[in-house]
């Protein structure tokens, strides 16, 4: 069987269909027609039109009446608008001075040497990872520990927020550049979120050495009581009180993993027999535990 050839792949036919699309309507814009004037646009105005943008600009200018309005609807505004730099940068449009705007706007390039742009390779660039270098079992452990990484109690008692440090992305990066610090690991993950940061120390503890409970923590006796168990994969039963609860309940549980927060309060996590699901307890409301004798 023959290969196929560069015209036929469909990568290569998805790179042209896009720069058709764009050029295309910028060739509609310029010609005008018996109701609708020439007009000329810049970046933002032509991603607006492609995208199908019912707005006011889509009005006036009759956005509406061309027929690729709304054939990159798929896409958002910012990444049609780098869609049109990649054709800039491959000289296939380029900017001129409006006489009449005084602005920018653009132009085919009618001499263009390149008929198509590597869109799609250029676009994933910024996505793709070298997967095959990536230590499947780092990345295992660290996925079964992304609670403990990220736990974190917030307004009106919610969770979940700060789990976006433990996205998939950010511990791929993490198993394939192995950080010694911390400050090596805010190199290879672009977070600025103040509390996102927080977590990074936690993150690294627990790719250090799977265990969070660092002595400079300071983990209650009651917290190291339970860590025994969870190395032991022990099963015990806890006296446990939730918040405003006034008696309590006694659970049937597997300890799993004992941390901190970043406020300083130690949790358990735990597979709860009787709900047969994991449960997360704090350990300052836990009075009691026993271990079940086999």
């Amino acid at each position: 069987m023959e290969a196929k050839s560069e015209a036929s792949d469909p990568v290569s036919q998805m790179n042209s269909a896009f720069t058709e699309i764009v050029t295309s309507a910028i060739s509609w814009l310029a010609k005008g027609s018996e109701d609708r004037k020439p007009i000329h646009v810049g970046r933002r105005k032509l991603a607006y039109l492609l995208i199908g943008s019912s707005n006011g600009t889509a009005l006036k200018l009759q956005f509406f009446k061309c027929p690729y309005w709304g054939s990159l609807s798929f896409l958002s505004v910012r990444k049609v608008e780098r869609l049109i730099l990649m054709l800039i940068d491959s000289d296939i449009l380029y900017h001129e001075k409006s006489p009449r705007l005084r602005m920018n706007v653009l132009a085919i390039r009618e001499q263009s040497e390149m008929t198509t742009s590597p869109i799609c390779s250029n676009f994933a660039e910024d996505t793709l990872l070298p997967l095959a270098d990536v230590d499947i079992a780092l990345f295992e452990r660290l996925s079964q520990r992304r609670q403990i990484i990220s736990w974190y109690i917030g307004k009106r008692n919610r969770r979940g927020y700060p789990m976006v440090i433990c996205r998939d992305r950010v511990l791929i990066l993490l198993c394939i550049h192995k950080p010694n610090s911390v400050s090596e690991l805010k190199e290879i993950i672009p977070i600025s979120d103040r509390l996102e940061l927080e977590y990074l120390p936690q993150l690294m503890d627990v790719y250090l050495n799977n265990n969070p409970m660092k002595e400079k923590f300071n983990f209650s006796e009651k917290a190291m009581i339970l860590q025994a168990h969870v190395e032991n994969e022990d099963i015990i039963t806890i006296r446990h009180k939730k918040h405003k609860e006034k008696t309590g309940s006694t659970r049937k549980i597997t300890p799993l993993a004992v941390y901190i927060n970043p406020r300083g309060q130690e949790y358990l996590e735990a597979y709860d027999h009787a709900k047969e699901d994991k449960r997360t307890f704090r350990i300052e409301r836990i009075s009691s535990i026993k271990q079940v004798e086999e």
